[in-house]
């Protein structure tokens, strides 16, 4: 993406610097009803308007997809704490999991000293 700027860019500021340098003859503004005047280049005729228009169009943009911004701020805090959730539970689980495997570690001795006689004799198979 970066090589496809450099490639456009470029380009252009050749374009812009070739045409500043070939019509830099001064010309005369004035506003009619005031007595103003004032002595430009023609480059700058063309350039100004130009970087006010990008510069305006920007703004624009930019205010534009406030919306777009919000709404991806709020999906990532609703991510984060959905990912805050789930780390919860899996501790959770874990915790679970190790409490019913002390009490099935428990269990088991209690089995083996049982006074019937089919589930010692499981036991002792096992």
């Amino acid at each position: 993406m970066r090589l496809i700027s450099w490639l456009i860019t470029v380009p252009l500021g050749v374009i812009a610097v070739m045409f500043a340098l070939s019509n830099n003859v001064p010309v005369t503004l004035t506003a009619w009803p005031t007595p103003f005047e004032i002595d430009l280049p023609i480059y700058l005729l063309v350039f100004v308007p130009f970087l006010l228009g990008f510069i305006i169009g920007g703004f624009f943009a930019w205010w534009g997809a406030g919306a777009a911004r919000g709404r991806a701020r709020e999906a990532e805090r609703d991510a984060e704490r959905k990912n805050r959730e789930a780390d919860n539970l899996r501790t959770e689980l874990e915790l679970v999991k190790q409490e019913a495997a002390e009490q099935s570690a428990e269990n088991l001795p209690a089995i083996n000293q049982s006074s019937d006689p089919n589930t010692k004799s499981l036991a002792k198979t096992a």
